[in-house]
């Protein structure tokens, strides 16, 4: 046959080296981006440049095959592109090597060949002195644009660990472009195949923060560690602190509690064995909050949440689908807070913090601004604070604020108290227990309060005359 011309010193001896180690049969079909795939090797040793690559056209089965594709050389000019498997391991008779190939065009054959090649002594070019088999490209040769099947027996290297290698050698000009695909062997003596279909996919947005992480281990996984973090970097780096699986054979993580709102996340899994680990791609995903439900313990024994500033976090990130209650258990909450708008706050959506034990009160001694309350309210609406008492001490001043936009917000049955023996206040403004100001801050609402205070009264600009205020002074 005419390969003959282009490869040498080939031959069917066998050398016996026996082998114990445990691995998964081979079975590339190229589908990975990454070319060559895991523990391949893919090199030029000739006189071209062009090694072989992935293609997504023509391929056997979706979505990638290997290609090889020709040059033009000078006459007496040869390119061998050299395409190898990882080690295998032959540890039965029916061990075989298949494979499928065709050509791009029916360009009738020319002087390249392809050859099957195995080594039992290592991955180098020249270590490939065993011929399982040749081929001429082309039509009248022994395939053309047509996948064929061809099937090799390695029945002479059981007991052997081998290297098998598709060597495309074309001479001169070129001739054939060469497409294989769903290559399959005998067991894979080489680190795993990195994990594939991230369940959340990669950059997906609007996930749950109880989502649970799934993935497909690669080929030859024995264990897998993963990485988790809000900052790429950490994942990249495989920092310690990134790290939530260690050592184990798995293909999901539930993170411990919610994962936090309107956050990016980063994740990437590790396939290891005995043979050693392969880095997955890192993958991201963004979690966005789920609307709260309806009703909501703040404080207590038994609680959604510990104090008022958790329950106004997790209402910024998740918003509302419906009426929300927060039931305020405990007495004395040492804190102070703004609430912005509420995704999903309507007239018949409302949120409403009503205190369940007779006791909230909400209390606060440091400087926070000559118009800022202890609970403020900026642009946000539709919001009730129900029995909730509130105490500004020393130089905290007011207890309630309500500016920017905000409407249709009411505090009532609650006592407002300001204590300012070890407060200097800086004007007279400053002394009202409410003040309200801002463009468009309109329909909010003062009943039952009782004030105690330096200056006790409300105050609001002139121009916003739908502020309503019943009070006990």
């Amino acid at each position: 046959m005419r390969y003959s011309r282009w490869i040498f010193g080939f031959s069917l001896a066998a050398l016996v080296l026996i082998s114990t180690a445990w691995a998964v049969p081979l079975n590339e079909s190229f589908s990975y981006t990454n070319f060559p795939p895991i523990g391949w090797q893919n090199l030029q040793n000739g006189d071209g440049a062009r090694v072989w690559d992935r293609s997504t056209m023509n391929t056997l089965t979706t979505p990638g095959c290997a290609r090889s594709e020709y040059e033009d050389l000078s006459v007496g000019l040869i390119s061998k592109r050299w395409l190898i498997t990882p080690q295998l391991s032959v540890d039965n008779a029916t061990d075989s090597v298949t494979f499928w190939v065709r050509t791009l065009y029916s360009f009738v054959a020319g002087d390249d060949s392809l050859f099957i090649l195995v080594s039992t002594t290592g991955s180098n070019p020249a270590d490939f002195t065993d011929l399982l088999a040749g081929y001429d490209p082309g039509s009248g040769g022994d395939f053309d644009t047509a996948y064929v099947r061809y099937a090799h027996s390695l029945e002479p290297y059981v007991g052997e660990d081998i290297y098998i290698a598709f060597l495309h050698a074309d001479p001169d000009d070129g001739d054939n472009r060469v497409y294989m695909d769903n290559v399959t062997g005998p067991e894979l003596l080489e680190a795993p195949q990195p994990p594939s279909n991230p369940q959340p996919a990669d950059g997906a947005v609007s996930i749950g923060p109880d989502t649970v992480l799934h993935w497909t281990n690669g080929a030859g996984t024995d264990s897998i560690d993963l990485y988790l973090a809000t900052t790429e970097d950490s994942v990249l780096n495989k920092e310690p602190a990134a790290r939530k699986v260690l050592n184990q054979l798995v293909e999901s993580y539930d993170p411990p509690g919610n994962l936090p709102s309107n956050q990016i996340y980063y994740w990437r899994v590790v396939t290891k064995n005995q043979f050693g680990s392969t880095d997955g791609d890192v993958w991201d995903f963004t979690v966005i909050g789920l609307p709260l439900p309806g009703s909501c313990d703040i404080g207590g024994g038994n609680n959604d949440y510990a104090d008022f500033n958790e329950a106004v976090a997790a209402l910024e990130s998740n918003g509302i689908s419906a009426s929300v209650t927060f039931n305020v258990y405990g007495t004395t909450y040492y804190e102070y807070f703004v609430i912005h708008s509420i995704a999903g706050a309507s007239a018949t959506d409302t949120i409403l913090f009503r205190d369940a034990s007779g006791t909230a009160l909400i209390t606060y001694n440091h400087y926070l601004g000559a118009t800022e309350g202890i609970v403020r309210l900026d642009n946000a609406d539709y919001i009730t604070f129900d029995g909730i008492d509130i105490a500004a001490i020393d130089s905290a001043f007011k207890c309630v604020s309500i500016h920017n936009g905000a409407t249709h917000n009411r505090f009532q049955n609650a006592t407002f108290t300001q204590d300012l023996s070890g407060g200097v206040p800086v004007a007279t403004s400053v002394l009202y227990c409410v003040y309200v100001w801002g463009s468009q801050t309109n329909y909010n609402t003062l009943d039952n309060l009782t004030l105690k205070a330096a200056k006790p009264g409300c105050t609001w600009p002139a121009q916003l005359s739908a502020m309503s205020c019943s009070t006990a002074l």
